[in-house]
């Protein structure tokens, strides 16, 4: 007959290897949403699946909870074209001259989809533009979304 004998039962064992599991989870770094900032100033018919557009990081905003800024000044209005389905969790619409606008529209690709892995999805449409932003490329909501317009120029959703 073999005896088992230890200082330390086997449950006991069991027990703190789970929490030494835990406590090595809870150490690990979490991953942290970036947003994105569309960086083009050239004017003209752009699209929203060129890296090149994009700053902070330098590859366009296409995830769950990711952050698409256009807070840049623009050069003249600009048309964004989705060549693909994107997904973001909140999207900021204002050039921060207030003059030109930002049109956001299907190209070969879409929808817009906003998703966000809690809460509301947001929308906003910032001061600082004051010219009337539009969005009709076709819009799905994985969630609920929250839209802010606080500019006098507005913003038209058609999509």
């Amino acid at each position: 007959m073999l005896g088992l004998s230890s200082s330390v039962p086997v449950n006991g064992i069991r027990r703190r290897a789970h929490l030494l599991f835990l406590l090595l989870m809870l150490c690990l770094p979490v991953a942290e949403t970036q947003a994105a900032t569309w960086v083009n100033t050239a004017t003209g018919a752009r699209n929203w699946n060129a890296d090149g557009n994009w700053t902070a990081p330098a590859t366009f905003p296409n995830a769950q909870d990711a952050v698409a800024l256009f807070s840049v000044n623009i050069g003249a209005n600009t048309t964004i074209s989705l060549d693909q389905v994107i997904t973001v969790g909140s999207m900021t619409l204002g050039d921060s001259s207030g003059a030109q606008t930002y049109a956001i529209q299907n190209g070969t690709g879409g929808p817009l989809t906003f998703d966000v892995s809690s809460g509301n999805a947001a929308l906003a449409k910032t001061a600082a533009g004051s010219g009337m932003d539009t969005i009709s490329a076709t819009i799905s909501l994985n969630d609920p979304i929250l839209i802010t317009v606080s500019s006098s120029g507005g913003l038209t959703i058609s999509g």
